[in-house]
């Protein structure tokens, strides 16, 4: 899977384009709050998360960890969501970052992670989107969003969520 050209790039990024000014409409009424409940209603009722192992996922989906596959093909994981959410809330001009870490899984153990941070009126707060859809799990699916991860403090991001700094395979290192 993937891209094979830089026409098949440059269309992606028009369907994205497209996609996103569809889906987020008109926002020029709404505060910064507003816009972000927006943006994680829109990832949430549009996206599927995958639950596939990784190599099922590359050839059933090899988007999962792109804003491309979360948003135009609708199915993701935790980066996909991630990188969705970016890509709206960018387009509506709300200051936001990727935050790149680790997560405690119910079984204990951390298992690398995406989420991200947002800001409202110079503070910023933390939106896990993964964590909030109402996925299915052993055939059950939840009927509302939960807002456990919705802009929240790090009193209860750092219980679960571990920031790591580095951003990419060569090490390269960002501070939060």
């Amino acid at each position: 899977g993937g891209f094979n050209s830089k026409d098949q790039i440059n269309q992606a990024k028009q369907q994205l384009s497209k996609r996103v000014a569809t889906l987020v409409g008109d926002f020029s009424s709404l505060t910064d709050y507003q816009k972000i409940e927006k943006a994680n209603k829109i990832l949430i009722d549009n996206v599927t998360y995958s639950f596939c192992n990784e190599q099922e996922n590359l050839n059933k989906e090899p988007f999962i960890r792109t804003a491309y596959g979360s948003l135009v093909n609708g199915f993701a994981v935790c980066e996909g969501y991630a990188r969705g959410l970016k890509v709206v809330l960018d387009y509506m001009g709300v200051e936001n970052q990727l935050v790149n870490g680790y997560l405690l899984s119910n079984e204990g153990a951390y298992e690398s992670h995406m989420w991200n941070y947002v800001q409202i009126d110079g503070v910023w707060y933390g939106v896990d989107l993964t964590w909030d859809d109402p996925i299915v799990i052993g055939g059950l699916k939840k009927n509302t969003i939960s807002h456990d991860y919705f802009l929240k403090g790090s009193l209860t991001f750092n219980r679960t969520h571990n920031i790591s700094n580095t951003i990419s395979e060569n090490g390269m290192k960002f501070t939060y």
